[in-house]
C-alpha cells in the first residue's frame, strides 16, 4: 500500500492498494470512502488562479462605490476525481503540491 499525505490539518490522505484507493478528507467528510479503480474515469488538479471576470467586476463596484478593496478574487485549488456513479471535488489549501501532482498521475495511469 503507498499512502500520500496531501494536507495534515485538516488531514486529506490517499491509501492506494492493488483495485482501490481509500480517500480520507477531514474538511470534507462525504467525500471519505474506499473506490475502486475500475470505476475511475479521470483525475485532474486545478491549481489557484485569479478569476478576472469577478476581479474586474469587483474593482468596476468598488470605483462607484468607493469602496477600497481591489484586490484579485481567485479560485481555490482543488482536486477532482471522477468516477462512473460520483464526482468527488477536493477543496485544498496548505497542501503539498508535489504529492497532489503525484496522486493525480497514478491515479490517471489506473483508469482502466
Amino acid at each position: 500500500m503507498e499512502v500520500f499525505q496531501l494536507r495534515k490539518k485538516p488531514e486529506i490522505r490517499f491509501n492506494i492498494r492493488d483495485n482501490e484507493f481509500e480517500l480520507i478528507d477531514a474538511y470534507t467528510p462525504k467525500n471519505n470512502g474506499v473506490y475502486q479503480f475500475k470505476k475511475l474515469k479521470s483525475a485532474s488538479f486545478n491549481k489557484s488562479k485569479v478569476n478576472w471576470y469577478v476581479s474586474i467586476f469587483s474593482i468596476l463596484v468598488d470605483l462607484f462605490t468607493e469602496s477600497m478593496y481591489t484586490g484579485a478574487y481567485k479560485d481555490r485549488a482543488h482536486l477532482v476525481i471522477e468516477l462512473e456513479d460520483i464526482k468527488l471535488e477536493i477543496l485544498l489549501f496548505d497542501f503539498n503540491i508535489e504529492k497532489t501532482e503525484e496522486v493525480v498521475v497514478l491515479l490517471n495511469n489506473r483508469i482502466n
